[in-house]
């Protein structure tokens, strides 16, 4: 096969490839120049297939690196994305493409759990506190592994005192609108700390604090 044209899409971010008068492809202006690809030039279906393969991985690839820009995500989460995206796609091109993404991605320092654990716990903590089962919870979702979430949490000293503190707080803002004499308001106020994420043990030391007896509740 013979390229016989190039002509720049109506946006000239990309190039279209004719072989033999026929469109075949699009491709970016960078691979025209990386694989030297010229008016005339012959390609075999093989380098064809190679071609379309190492676009879709730089499509894919900065189309990452967007997101990665809006906000940090764990390599799991990237991973899910990038399975879906080239479900089809790698069994065309006869590569792993999400692995080779990741891979490089991780490479630059652009993916890594570690650091995206901390943000999301630093970030719940500052911004909208929860009981740690919530959290883990979250980043389990995440594809984070337990052994680094336990590792985090005990950097930010995450435990039943500072969980208890934060539960505290969350319960006062709720107190101004309840009243906690009434069973009603005080089943309100357990099932949001719960939605929080917190333990029956925790909600219970929330309440006691917050009505000032140590008559029990019985949840």
């Amino acid at each position: 096969m013979v390229i016989t044209n190039l002509k720049f899409t109506r946006n000239g971010v990309r190039v279209n490839v004719y072989l033999d008068s026929v469109f075949a492809f699009s491709v970016s202006q960078k691979l025209i120049s990386e694989y030297r690809l010229y008016q005339g030039k012959k390609l075999s279906k093989e380098k064809v297939k190679e071609i379309k393969g190492e676009d879709e991985f730089v499509r894919y690839y900065e189309r990452v690196v967007g997101l990665l820009g809006r906000r940090p995500r764990s390599v799991g989460e990237v991973g899910e994305y990038l399975k879906r995206t080239f479900h089809k796609k790698e069994k065309e091109y006869g590569e792993n493409l999400t692995e080779r993404i990741l891979s490089e991605l991780e490479k630059k320092n652009l993916l890594n759990d570690e650091n995206f654990t901390r943000w999301w716990v630093e970030g719940r903590i500052q911004f909208k506190p929860r009981g740690r089962l919530l959290l883990r919870q979250e980043l389990r979702q995440k594809k984070v592994s337990e052994n680094l979430i336990q590792k985090v949490f005990a950097e930010f000293s995450l435990t039943e005192e500072t969980e208890y503190k934060q539960a505290l707080v969350l319960a006062r803002k709720r107190k101004e609108i309840l009243n906690l004499t009434e069973k009603k308001d005080r089943d309100k106020l357990v099932s949001y700390l719960l939605r929080k994420g917190f333990s029956y043990e925790i909600i219970k030391k929330v309440l006691f604090k917050l009505i000032n007896t140590a008559r029990e509740f019985k949840y």
